[in-house]
């Protein structure tokens, strides 16, 4: 079974494309803007801070956030269901950028 990597913060289109195809048929992409936020500008990672998930979102994203080997950024803290990272069980590792790490609370060691 191939590593899954799932997009949990907004992406422009154009790199969401170049990510599936530099992962070829090593990892599977796992991209689903409609739980995502709304881009406010080229390079938001963020998003709208009034979006809110319908309760089948909210669903969605737990589970793809469990089934994650990987993900492309750490979500705000307010939009992970736990503390630590017991909401990503098989989490390996993160592309993130550093300043983002700062939001990323201590001790939530990745295995």
């Amino acid at each position: 079974m191939q590593p899954a990597k799932f997009i949990s913060t907004p992406l422009e289109d154009d790199q969401v494309i170049r990510i599936i195809a530099a992962a070829e048929d090593r990892a599977t992409v796992v991209h689903e803007p409609d739980l995502l936020p709304p881009i406010r500008y080229v390079a938001d990672h963020k998003g709208c801070a009034d979006f809110v998930r319908t309760p089948e979102q909210q669903a969605r994203w737990k589970a793809r956030l469990a089934e994650a080997d990987f993900l492309w950024d750490i979500p705000p803290l307010d939009n992970l269901p736990a503390f630590g990272t017991a909401w990503a069980p098989k989490l390996k590792g993160s592309s993130t950028f550093q300043m983002e790490l700062n939001r990323f609370p201590m001790g939530a060691a990745i295995r």
